[in-house]
């Protein structure tokens, strides 16, 4: 599923009556943190509410290091790495909000 975030484990902290939420990843010996906000978006022309998952803060480079350590990265990696870990702290906060669980990758 995921190339370089396998074996991290992913739990998720924050919300009841904040919008803000954690997702805090922990390696062996690194930890990394991505903060989203949900907030309550509503049309211009129609009245449809949506919440939408806003990225506030990204503190991964501990993580990003340990990965390197581990097999080294290159230029072209970094962009992937990137987006791997916009989806999978995306999905986990998804998976999250739907059924009120962390787990592991």
């Amino acid at each position: 599923m995921y190339m370089y975030l396998t074996g991290f484990n992913c739990t998720v902290s924050g919300g009841n009556e904040s919008s803000i939420y954690n997702i805090l990843y922990k390696g062996k010996t690194s930890i990394g943190c991505i903060t989203y906000e949900v907030v309550k978006l509503s049309g211009k022309s129609k009245p449809i509410v949506q919440d939408v998952m806003l990225l506030v803060k990204s503190e991964m480079v501990d993580i990003i290091d340990e990965i390197n350590s581990i097999s080294p990265l290159n230029e072209d990696d970094f962009n992937s790495l990137q987006m791997e870990i916009r989806t999978s702290s995306r999905d986990v906060l998804k998976k999250y909000l739907k059924n009120g669980i962390s787990f592991l990758y």
